[in-house]
């Protein structure tokens, strides 16, 4: 019996957080897996990881 069961549904939301006002800032939502976000090094930019890459 082979038993296939469907990929777990993930949702990543990617948000910063302004600490004047005290509230989350949402940025996108993605319909997938994204790690480790971090702002590139002259702070323009946010870069994150996702599917290995």
């Amino acid at each position: 019996m082979n038993y296939n069961p469907e990929p777990e549904k993930v949702t990543s939301i990617l948000e910063i957080f302004d600490i004047i006002r005290n509230k989350s800032i949402l940025i996108k939502e993605f319909p997938y897996l994204i790690e480790a976000p971090d702002w590139t090094s002259d702070v323009k930019w946010l870069i994150y990881n996702s599917e290995g890459l």
